[in-house]
């Protein structure tokens, strides 16, 4: 995986995360708030991620074929 990669999963998360603490901010159960927003944050961010990458591979492969025929 590159680097940029990295950062696009962490970017689900922490995304995720910031989406929860906004919803969950008005309620008094910060710590759940949280947890939950933890869970679906990486959870989020994993399955972006992955879709993102699996895309990316494809590109990247295509190109390796292409420029291999050259």
């Amino acid at each position: 995986m590159k680097k940029k990669d990295w950062m696009w999963g962490l970017f689900g998360v922490f995304s995720g995360i910031a989406m929860n603490i906004i919803a969950n901010s008005m309620s008094p159960d910060m710590i759940k708030g949280l947890i939950l927003g933890l869970i679906f944050g990486a959870i989020g961010g994993l399955f972006v991620s992955d879709k993102f990458f699996k895309e990316k591979q494809c590109e990247d492969a295509k190109e390796e074929n292409d420029s291999e025929v050259k």
